[in-house]
């Protein structure tokens, strides 16, 4: 049986927009107060995170909410900070857009 979806308003229908994740990338490293954190590597076609710890703790939960539920939040934790210190083992990761 197909929904009759005509009359549903439609601000009720849409759902606001989600934040890709280059744009949230380049947000996190325009902040300034995040330098110390992460930053854009001299040539600029590269960043790295200089602190996987602060990054994890801090920079995630702000910027990524949902992907850290309190379920799953120590096993995101530890993830991210053995990927952020994988990074940083390779010296930088380049975005890919």
């Amino acid at each position: 049986k197909k929904r009759d979806h005509s009359a549903i308003p439609a601000a009720a229908a849409t759902k606001p927009p989600i934040e890709i994740f280059p744009r949230r990338l380049l947000r996190i490293l325009s902040d300034p107060s995040l330098r110390r954190v992460i930053t854009w590597l001299p040539h600029g076609r590269s960043f790295v995170i200089l602190r996987p710890d602060v990054f994890v703790e801090t920079v995630l939960p702000l910027h990524f909410p949902e992907s850290t539920t309190s379920a799953s939040s120590k096993n995101t934790k530890a993830k991210a900070t053995t990927t952020t210190t994988k990074a940083i083992n390779n010296k930088a990761k380049y975005p890919s857009f």
